[in-house]
């Protein structure tokens, strides 16, 4: 097999430039002045004792415009001597730039080793690497130039084009002593598509007698292109999943907080002694921040769901509490309203284990649908044993709400469709955000079942969902409601650093007869443990500095007469991590904000000096948790 020649080394340089010193300076720099003694350096290897270096004998071309660098390049080629590299000034009135120029070279000669030569540019190199895509064949020469940075430019890009040119036949000669090569990915120059991607094969033939050298080579270029957008995409798609999670829990922090002051404010203002146009308008406030609330709790369920960061909690519950429950939440707001027919099926498990919180919420979903198309009939709620039936030691439960409500068009493709509603007169009439459904459905297909509708106009609706909920061999105990107690004189510590939230705890609790301290910090929190004495600290749980969680783990490290304080965090957020979160730090219990005031004269009945010594152990409340992996105790909130 005959040996593939190397391609000669090509110091042809060709130079773009308007400016015409430009062109004698870059000729002077590469060829040198010919004026020079030509015995120079045999007189300094004479007087120095020293062997010369090599000089390297560049031939430089010179054009003035664009067009006739390129008409240069073209009869380079045609004449078998192309250019190695060029240097392209960026401005040359009035002809084309030096972008534009650049591209029609690299139309011409793809392998051509280009450097701009610029002192501004209309174009930022961002810009031009857009324009021009990424090459290794292209760099920039800021002016004034340096005459050593001229010549080692030339030297190495002269060099580079005569690597790339031989890389080919290097490949072919060096691989096929080796015997084959397979897929081997390498970058290419075309003369008409420019820089590209393939996959060498090469394998040693012998055809008719003589040795030769069979390769393919299979362009992968789009391929390569294509994984790059999707590379792109994932990383972009994590990017915004990330956002979003980001933007979910500032959310979920932030709304709320508020939202509390509203709530907690027109609460209190409620029960004062007013006139009655004022009472109505403060109902209304808060009738308005509940259905911001509700609206809030949707949008943030659906995401959480979307992003597959809902977990179902696993605790003992009671079908039937839990039905009751659903129709007591809407009693004030049904009392013409003939509400609350509840049946159960004997077969149904007196115990169950499940999430309760979200069966409760579908109900609560369905029943506020109820009675917001209701016109004055009557609502009904059925549970029983689904015939379908459920694996070993599970059982299959279904629900119903049936209302003799407005009705639901036949074409009910909508009802469940994200921000959707039946028709669009429906959402203008009776407002909602489209979520509460969409949230039933993926809720209970958590749980292993199916949501289904079935209606007429004007005769009604009735909803029906399934779940699957574990039956316990022995039965569970389930947690016994707090017995309220009377509420002596507490003096209570509030950690919160929101100045609305402040002062809606301190009313409350001056409502119940306690004294308050307030504290905007976790390391304040701390401090003030020690130096006064609290029957409980109220402890937010997104502060600046020293947050709740960290402040619980240092009041728990310290001595026994200041550890034993019962804590109770206060949050927006209800996450069956955050709860584990507070009851790992050494907190007590949990109230979720808005605060009702119900629910925190539960928390001060639980954990207040009238308590009973077997209500509750404060000491191990959290301990256990964490020692023992045994459950926390169930927050407090306002659905409690």
């Amino acid at each position: 097999m005959k040996s593939t020649p190397r391609t000669e080394p090509n110091h042809r340089i060709l130079v773009i430039d308007d400016n015409r010193a430009i062109n004698e300076d870059m000729r002077k720099i590469l060829i040198g002045d010919s004026s020079e003694p030509s015995d120079l350096e045999a007189d300094e290897q004479l007087l120095f004792d020293d062997a010369p270096v090599a000089a390297t004998c560049f031939k430089v071309d010179s054009a003035f415009q664009g067009q006739e660098g390129l008409s240069m390049l073209e009869r380079s080629i045609a004449e078998g001597r192309p250019y190695a590299m060029a240097f392209v000034d960026m401005r040359m009135p009035p002809g084309w730039h030096g972008v534009e120029t650049i591209e029609r070279l690299w139309q011409a000669c793809p392998d051509l080793q280009v450097v701009i030569c610029t002192a501004y540019s209309d174009y930022s190199w961002s810009d031009i690497r857009r324009r021009l895509g990424q090459s290794d064949s292209l760099l920039i020469l800021k002016k004034p130039f340096d005459n050593i940075e001229v010549i080692e430019l030339a030297c190495a890009l002269t060099r580079k084009w005569l690597v790339s040119r031989e890389e080919l036949n290097d490949l072919s000669r060096t691989l096929a002593s080796f015997g084959c090569v397979d897929a081997r990915e390498m970058a290419y120059t075309n003369l008409t598509s420019g820089r590209r991607t393939g996959l060498l094969w090469l394998r040693e033939v012998t055809i008719h007698h003589s040795p030769h050298v069979l390769s393919f080579y299979v362009d992968i270029t789009d391929r390569k292109q294509m994984e790059e957008e999707l590379e792109r995409a994932r990383a972009g798609a994590e990017a915004a999943a990330r956002a979003k999670s980001e933007f979910l829990a500032n959310m979920s922090h932030e709304i709320p907080t508020p939202l509390n002051g509203v709530l907690g404010l027109s609460a209190l203002l409620n029960e004062e002694d007013r006139p009655d146009d004022t009472h109505s308008m403060l109902q209304l406030i808060r009738a308005s921040g509940e259905t911001l609330a509700k609206i809030l709790d949707d949008v943030l369920d659906f995401s959480k769901i979307e992003c597959g960061k809902l977990e179902l909690e696993r605790t003992p519950f009671s079908l039937r509490e839990s039905l009751e429950w659903g129709v007591e939440l809407f009693r004030m707001k049904a009392t013409e309203k003939h509400l609350g027919l509840i049946s159960v099926d004997e077969d149904v498990p007196a115990r169950l284990t499940g999430d309760a919180t979200r069966i409760r919420q579908i109900l609560a979903n369905l029943v506020s649908n109820a009675i917001k198309f209701h016109r004055g009939c009557s609502i009904e709620i059925k549970a029983g044993l689904a015939p379908e039936g459920a694996p070993d030691g599970k059982c299959r439960i279904r629900v119903s709400v049936c209302d003799t409500g407005i009705g639901i068009p036949p074409e009910t493709d909508r009802l469940f469709r994200p921000f959707s509603q039946v028709d669009a007169s429906t959402n203008r009439r009776f407002g909602g955000s489209g979520l509460g459904l969409v949230v039933c459905r993926r809720l209970v297909e958590m749980m292993g079942g199916t949501i289904r509708v079935a209606s007429r106009p004007s005769e009604g609706s009735t909803f029906e969902f399934d779940f699957v909920a574990e039956v316990p061999a022995v039965a569970e105990p389930v947690p016994a409601p707090v017995r309220d107690a009377e509420l002596g004189p507490m003096r209570i510590l509030v950690a919160e650093d929101n100045q609305v939230n402040q002062i809606v705890t301190e009313r409350m609790l001056l409502r119940f007869g306690c004294g308050t301290d307030m504290v905007a910090d976790g390391e304040d929190a701390v401090r003030q443990v020690q130096e006064e004495p609290y029957d409980l600290v109220l402890m937010d749980l997104h502060m600046p500095g020293v947050d709740g969680l960290e402040a619980a783990r240092r009041i728990r490290s310290l001595s026994s007469a200041y550890s034993k304080i019962p804590i109770v965090a206060l949050s927006a957020s209800a996450t069956i991590e955050d709860r584990e979160a507070c009851f790992a730090a050494g907190m007590n219990d949990y109230l979720s904000k808005p605060l009702a005031l119900e629910a925190l004269q539960k928390v001060l009945s639980r954990w207040g000096p009238g308590r009973k010594s077997d209500d509750c152990n404060f000491e191990s409340a959290a301990t256990s948790y964490v020692d023992n992996k045994t459950k926390p105790p169930q927050p407090v909130s306002a659905i409690s």
